[in-house]
This record gives C-alpha cells, structure tokens and sequence, in this order.
C-alpha cells in the first residue's frame, strides 16, 4: 500500500509522500481490511497527497436532495440487472399504470438515475444508482460500470441520517450498510452494518461491525442496461423501520480495489470526509405513493441518451485506465440474504 501511494504521488501530484506507519491488520486480507483503510492514516496520507483532504468542522450539509420515486416493479434483491422483467411482482400502483398499457422492460426502469463522483481526482471510475421505495422498503443497485473484475476487499457503502440531523461524527440514529468481496478462496459477499455510538471511537464514530438487520444487500459480475462488459453490480434494500420521515440524509459509496483505486461516491465530497461526517451527505427525500409521482415511461427516451453517454465514457475510461487485475472465472453471483 505504502508503494501503491508513492507511485500515485509520483505520477500525479509530484510532491514529496507523507511518511505513516500502517497498522498490522492492514497487513492481513481480512474481510473488512479496506474499510479500516478509511479510518487509517493511509486514508490521511492519500486525501492529503490529493490536496482535498478537509478538516472535520469545515463541512456543512451539501444541498444535494434526489426525490426518491414510487416503485412500480418490486426488485429481486439477486445483485443482477437482468432478472426477468415477467418474473417479478407489481406494487397496487405498478399494476395500475400497466392496465393503463405502461410496458415494463428490466425491474429498474422506474428508478430514479443519479450519477456518481470521483472520490479522488486523479483516477475516474464510472457508475451510478437507481432508487425507488415502496410502503416498506427503500431499493436501489449500485452500477459499477468501470469495475469489471471482482478484487478482494471492493466494496459498496449505503449509509442513512434517520433523523437528517446532520453532525461531525455518526449519532446512533446513523447507520451504514456494507456489502464487501472476499476473494480469499471462493469469491463471496460478506455484509454487515455499524450504528453510529456519538462518539469518538476506534472506527470514527462508528460501532464495531454488526449483522446486518433489516436490510439486504447483493452483488454480482454482470451485465446491464447500460454495459454489455460484466461489471460489479450491487443491489440493496433497507427497511423503512430506519426511516421516520420522508427525508433523510444519505451517502453511498463503492471502491474497485485494482491498481489506481478507482473510488466512486454520492453526494460529491473527499470518501474520508463521506465516512465519518453526517453532515456532508446528500438528502433522499421519499415522493408520496401516487400516480403522479410515477416514473413515466417517455423516461425512456431521455433513457436512451443516458445509456449512449455511458458508453461513450466507458470507451474514454478504457483508454486511460490503469492495467486491472486478471479476471476471476466468469459470473460470479453472491448475495447476503
């Protein structure tokens, strides 16, 4: 790692690296190594060598606000975006909208798009989230286009302000959901969750890992809408019991462990800054249940353009990106429910 972060200074910024001792567990491939990365002082030395690194008090909240659609198609939670369409179940509204001749092509179509950022901005990746809610659950699938290998320790973050209070540390109506590859042996996903303690603690704030409850999350290497190239792909759902109001503050974030790190995020921030501090996340704020809120199928055509955007990107991205890691053997599909 102490390497890896000197070639980035070389290449990129070209200025003498920060010198840190890694702790030894970050020496040992264990399941929630990268995420302990975060709290390290490599994460320092790398938002620092960056020239982005932010002290806590100076953020306050981002203005980023997504108004989260009524679902018509409920999702399988499988980590594909290829379930079939017919073989998935219909809210009251969905049913409706299609005896008003509404055609439903794959189980995201009626999700709202959003767009993630370059955590860093010295390596790009490209990927995006769709989200959509029912009476109880939030949903949403993490397309990590410009991931097209499993690594050991990418990983995808979901993480919610119950209260949308904001804060300098995670309080205990914060909660952060994560679904991380192992690829010690045969490749899985390992999942878990952390409650804010209001706090200093060992992990910024945040709890010890714990079995994740009320929420499920999936993963696979595939292909979407958007990509004919298997990639990662995660999907997630997280019981409306976390959510006591229609709005609440929300952070995502997906890391392609690969040579350069690629390091994708929502609401646009510095990742360490997004890990520990409420008040820089975005805003999600659920639409009513109604007709009107539905997402109309003409979405398609602005659909269309989107997907020709992405490809047009992924071609740039392979053109600059650094040499991945060989390929694990074909589809791997793992989820934890």
């Amino acid at each position: 790692m102490e390497d890896e972060l000197r070639e980035l200074s070389k290449e990129h910024l070209n200025v003498k690296p920060r010198e840190y001792s890694m702790p030894d567990e970050h020496k040992i491939d264990n399941r929630i190594s990268r995420r302990d990365f975060l709290k390290s002082g490599a994460a320092a030395a790398v938002a620092t060598l960056a020239g982005s690194y932010i002290p806590k008090s100076a953020q306050a909240f981002t203005g980023d606000v997504v108004e989260v659609p009524p679902a018509l198609i409920i999702p399988e939670i499988d980590g594909q975006y290829t379930t079939p369409v017919e073989n998935l179940g219909r809210s009251i509204l969905g049913k409706e909208k299609e005896e008003e001749g509404w055609v439903y092509k794959n189980e995201w179509e009626d999700a709202r798009l959003i767009s993630f950022y370059p955590g860093f901005n010295w390596v790009h990746g490209i990927s995006n989230l769709r989200i959509k809610h029912d009476e109880e659950w939030l949903y949403g699938i993490v397309d990590f286009i410009s991931d097209e290998e499993i690594n050991n320790t990418d990983w995808c973050h979901v993480s919610i302000d119950i209260k949308n209070d904001g804060g300098n540390l995670p309080q205990t109506d914060d909660y952060l959901f994560a679904g991380e590859w192992d690829t010690r042996g045969s490749p899985k996903l390992s999942c878990y969750m952390r409650q804010g303690a209001g706090k200093e603690t060992e992990f910024d704030g945040w709890s010890d890992t714990l079995k994740m409850k009320d929420a499920f999350m999936a993963s696979s290497k595939n292909t979407s809408p958007d990509s004919d190239v298997e990639h990662l792909i995660y999907e997630f759902k997280i019981s409306k019991k976390y959510f006591s109001n229609s709005v609440a503050g929300m952070s995502l974030s997906v890391l392609d462990s690969s040579p350069g790190m690629p390091f994708m995020v929502w609401p646009s921030n510095e990742p360490r800054i997004l890990w520990y501090q409420p008040s820089a996340w975005g805003d999600i704020k659920f639409l009513p249940i109604e007709n009107k809120y539905a997402i109309h199928e003409s979405s398609h055509v602005a659909g269309l353009a989107t997907a020709t955007t992405v490809a047009a990107a992924v071609a740039a991205y392979k053109m600059k990106r650094r040499t991945y890691l060989k390929s694990l053997p074909a589809l791997v599909l793992t989820g934890c429910l």
